[in-house]
This record gives structure tokens, C-alpha cells and sequence, in this order.
């Protein structure tokens, strides 16, 4: 696990606290459009005690890479946690138990009214070489997720890895793109095989 993973698994283990959620906190977070804003102050408490290396840390008031990754998935985690009081979070040494977000995407396909709609959207992110856009698109699938009940406990440790990975380059982001694509076709493709 990276120290991007563990410091997101952390934080959303403290945000939980064994089902006495933090719902200040996590209200807060799913109305913040960035680590700027005004609301996202209720996360920095947590955030900045759980980032381990100095340098990750911005030193120029304009987030950093790794400042930015947590609060995205963190984000995602507050808004796919909303008016549920299990856990909706997973992360396991053993990378087979987990559910990517975009596995739990590829099990939305499944709907055949919804499927065009959906790749349309998952699409544009995996098409997508641009950081807000790519955060502000998986937000809303994430919301659509949730509205359908159907994504089950999800590794949100793992996207804030992989939103890490996606801001270093361009080649970087194909990369993570790519797993998101394997991630969302793939799996797709096995569950309706079994």
C-alpha cells in the first residue's frame, strides 16, 4: 500500500469511527468543490495530521499532488457514504478482495437502458488528460452511483493512489486511464459470464 493509500484509508477510518460517523465533516467535504474551499476547512484537520512526508505538503498555497488526490477520493468516499451508516469502504491487503470505483461502474452496465449513458460518461474520463475535469466527471458518476444502490463497498485508498498517479504526467494519466478502462470493461464482461 502507498502512502497515498494509507493516509486516504486512514482518514476515512477516522471520518467512520466504528459507525459514529463524522457527518459534520463528511456534510462539509461533499459540498467542497476543492481543497480551497471554504467547507473543505472541516478536512484539513484530519488531512494534514495524516500526510506523513513534508513533501506532500504545498509549500506555495496551491495544493499539491498528493494534497489534492486525497481530498478528490475523499470526497468521492463522503459522497458514496452519505445516509448509509455502514461502512461503505474496503481495502484490503490482498488486492482480489478489493472493488475498484470503476469496477463498481462496470456493474452499472449491466442495465441495459442505462449502459450508453453510462460509457459515454466513463468515456470522457478515460479520455480525458485534464485533472479538475477528470475529478468533477467521476464525482458526478460517483453520485450516480450511489443513486442506484448497487456498488458495494468500494477501495477509495486505491483512487486516491491512482489520482495521485494521473497529475504527474500525461503518460502518467494514460496509464491510470488505462486500469480505469480495464477496470470498468472487464469486469463487466466476467460478472455477466458468471
Amino acid at each position: 500500500m502507498s502512502h497515498i493509500s494509507k493516509t486516504v484509508a486512514k482518514i476515512i477510518h477516522q471520518l467512520y469511527n466504528d459507525g459514529d460517523l463524522d457527518k459534520g465533516t463528511l456534510a462539509k467535504l461533499r459540498t467542497a468543490n476543492s481543497l480551497l474551499s471554504r467547507n473543505a476547512t472541516a478536512i484539513w484537520p484530519l488531512l494534514f495530521e495524516n500526510i506523513e512526508d513534508k513533501q506532500d505538503l504545498s509549500q506555495t498555497g496551491e495544493p499539491s499532488f498528493a494534497e489534492t488526490a486525497i481530498f478528490a477520493s475523499l470526497r468521492a468516499y463522503a459522497i458514496y457514504q452519505q445516509g448509509t451508516e455502514e461502512s461503505v469502504f474496503k481495502h484490503s491487503d490482498d488486492w482480489r478482495e478489493n472493488r475498484s470505483l470503476f469496477q463498481a461502474f462496470g456493474r452499472l452496465r449491466s442495465d441495459p437502458d442505462f449502459t450508453d449513458s453510462l460509457d459515454k460518461r466513463v468515456s470522457n474520463v478515460l479520455t480525458s488528460l485534464n485533472f479538475q475535469s477528470t475529478e468533477n466527471s467521476i464525482t458526478q458518476l460517483v453520485r450516480i452511483l450511489k443513486s442506484k444502490g448497487q456498488g458495494g463497498q468500494i477501495d477509495f485508498a486505491q483512487l486516491g493512489e491512482d489520482l495521485y498517479r494521473f497529475q504527474f504526467s500525461s503518460e502518467s494519466a494514460r496509464q491510470v486511464t488505462l486500469k480505469w478502462g480495464q477496470d470498468y470493461y472487464w469486469n463487466n464482461l466476467k460478472d455477466n459470464q458468471e
